[in-house]
């Protein structure tokens, strides 16, 4: 995951769900109390993991809330399929779902952004916004939740992906 720039702000319900998911490991997050380092996802770095484990990217397509809802809940499902080998499931936002984690919609979505930065932060998820998008739809960085990283085109970043071994789900 990528640090925050320090330039830029950012909600501050959105540093205090990030904060509270990022700090996964240390006693007292969300009322879990200490986590076993059991719970901790492999390095994205090991070579192990990336040669041998299933790559998915969620192939999104209805551009809603509740298809959005589905493949976070499907990530959860192949994280426990594959928990000794596993690499995050790629979400790429492109349209309108963006729109969903603006922090202007964080009150009406907040059960689906609050997921999402749960599973980025148990490294199962890893979301990526297009820049295109954004600057065509006026959607300004500091909008969205820090666990959301930015890529220039999201079309192009995913014919990436898929280069690289990942498969639509």
């Amino acid at each position: 995951m990528q640090a925050q720039p320090a330039a830029v702000a950012v909600p501050s319900r959105f540093k205090r769900v990030a904060a509270g998911f990022r700090l996964v490991g240390l006693c007292g997050v969300m009322g879990f109390g200490c986590l076993s380092i059991a719970f901790a996802a492999p390095p994205k770095s090991s070579p192990a993991i990336v040669d041998e484990s299933p790559r998915f990217l969620a192939r999104i397509q209805l551009h809603s809330a509740e298809e959005i809802e589905r493949f976070l809940i499907r990530a959860e499902q192949l994280h426990q399929s594959h928990p000794d080998a596993f690499v995050p499931v790629a979400f790429v936002l492109h349209g309108p779902e963006v729109k969903l984690f603006e922090s202007e919609n964080y009150d009406r979505y907040s059960a689906l952004v609050d997921r999402a930065a749960r599973l980025d932060a148990f490294n199962l998820i890893d979301v990526k916004v297009c820049q295109t998008y954004m600057n065509a739809e006026g959607i300004k960085r500091e909008s969205l939740p820090p666990f959301v990283d930015i890529v220039p085109y999201g079309p192009s970043y995913e014919q990436e992906l898929k280069d690289d071994g990942y498969v639509e789900f």
